[in-house]
């Protein structure tokens, strides 16, 4: 799905934040686009105007950095990805005191 529907539903679903992981190959689009495009402060209508359910924190980031900061939760981020092309898959709670060191 497009990355707003992916932050409108992890809001539904009640996420306490959503990143999305960036992948240029299923993206058909380099990082570059993402780092350029989304610089500065992103703001969206106040609730009395849209009462959709909002993210306290959304952004995206590289696989790189991503692959970084599972392994510092002690997940591994390719055994993730092929979790949730599995039908039946659910989110993955991330214990903060996992990278604690």
């Amino acid at each position: 799905g497009r990355w707003t529907y992916k932050f409108e539903e992890a809001a539904r679903q009640g996420a306490a934040l959503a990143l999305i992981i960036h992948d240029d190959a299923g993206a058909a689009y380099p990082w570059a686009v993402v780092e350029n495009g989304w610089t500065g402060p992103q703001f969206d209508l106040p609730t009395s105007v849209d009462p959709e359910p909002r993210l306290p924190l959304q952004g995206w980031i590289d696989t790189p950095t991503a692959t970084q900061l599972m392994a510092a939760a002690g997940q591994d981020l390719d055994a993730l990805r092929a979790a949730a092309n599995q039908r039946g898959f659910t989110a993955v709670p991330l214990n903060a005191t996992a990278s604690a060191a």
